[in-house]
């Protein structure tokens, strides 16, 4: 089994990310439908798909397909005890000698046979797990589990959009109130973590894991995890990654928002992105940078968390040279497919499948 990676280079609407999930989701859907079927045949029972698979699109007249119900409050409620206490100890730092170890591949082949004829799921052509790695237009969005207890008003929602400068979702995702824009990388893995054995919830740690690895890679080394999920900064309470995935019949989708830089906004965009005072006294405004991070991060609470704040790669670097010369992006997403390859291996349960390689794909592969 190899790690197909999807790497988009231009900032591409939060929509548009979810068709190109969903189209990986239903690689993985439409293989369990088919070994349902074979085993039915088999057995006599009839095998019907399974009714329970997730149409990521939603509803066809709301090309979003998530519209959250009426109600106040960003804040999130949550207290310590609504959460298990998780491990907090990160998997000792590794990092690869190059940021480019990424193997491509000239014809996809999302069927590759399981290197592994015992495993559970040993049938040809199981699709192979992919990581897709992109930034979007400014956009916020929120779990949609989060909105039954914190529903977000439609005033609330018009001041989110900002007449038209950004777009407000409700995502299948878990976790609260976050955003996304030019200088995060947004990463998605869809994978079936029953064939690696990995529990939803060591999913998570694992991909917190892969965040600090690679930030590790760049020059920051004193990430951490607490009982919030997502990637903290040591003995501060900046938060440079947030974490929210969700698990359909093993399957695994969305996953990271790393921040990496404080992408500048274009002049001819100046009034549409203006700070106001209050944006200017927030922590996660950058008055060195001034760019979409430092705007949409500092219109809203922090992850739904009083007191907490955002940061970015290269604003934890200390360097000011990052802020003419910013991060590569796509070094960072090749360092991460490494790392996912790597923690998936060294987390999987014995006798599961495991990464052999990581190889390049483009958009065109699927199909869309």
């Amino acid at each position: 089994m190899r790690l197909a990676h999807l790497h988009l280079t231009k900032p591409i609407s939060y929509v548009r990310s979810l068709a190109l999930q969903d189209a990986l989701l239903h690689r993985h859907f439409d293989f369990k439908d088919s070994l349902r079927a074979r085993r039915s045949l088999r057995s006599g029972v009839s095998g019907e798909p399974d009714q329970s698979r997730v149409d990521i699109k939603g509803p066809t007249n709301d090309p979003s397909g998530l519209v959250p119900a009426p109600f106040p409050n960003f804040v999130s409620k949550r207290t310590e005890t609504t959460r298990t206490k998780r491990n907090l100890a990160p998997a000792p730092l590794e990092t690869s000698t190059s940021t480019s170890t990424s193997s491509s591949s000239s014809s996809l082949s999302f069927a590759a046979t399981t290197d592994n004829p015992g495993a559970e799921h040993s049938s040809p052509n199981p699709p192979d797990p992919t990581l897709i790695t992109f930034s979007t237009t400014p956009t916020y969005t929120v779990g949609r589990r989060h909105l039954q207890t914190n529903p977000i008003s439609p005033s609330q929602q018009a001041f989110l959009s900002a007449s038209g400068a950004a777009t407000f979702h409700a995502s299948p995702r878990g976790g609260l109130l976050t955003y996304h824009a030019p200088g995060q990388l947004t990463g998605y893995v869809v994978a079936d973590l029953r064939r690696h054995g990995i529990s939803p919830r060591c999913w998570i740690q694992m991909l917190e894991d892969c965040v600090m690895h690679t930030c590790a890679a760049f020059g920051v080394r004193d990430t951490t995890r607490t009982d919030d999920p997502g990637v903290w900064i040591k003995g501060s309470d900046r938060k440079i990654c947030a974490i929210g995935v969700q698990v359909s019949r093993g399957i695994t989708s969305h996953g990271v928002g790393f921040n990496i830089f404080d992408h500048s906004i274009p002049p001819d965009m100046a009034s549409t992105f203006a700070f106001t005072p209050t944006q200017i006294k927030s922590p996660s405004y950058s008055p060195l940078t001034k760019g979409f991070l430092s705007w949409g991060f500092s219109r809203v609470i922090a992850c739904g968390l009083e007191g907490k704040s955002v940061t970015w790669l290269d604003r934890e670097k200390g360097d000011q040279q990052t802020a003419t010369n910013p991060t590569h992006i796509p070094h960072i997403a090749d360092e991460f497919a490494v790392q996912i390859s790597r923690h998936i291996n060294r987390m999987r349960s014995n006798g599961k499948e495991e990464i052999s390689a990581v190889y390049t794909i483009s958009e065109a592969d699927l199909g869309l």
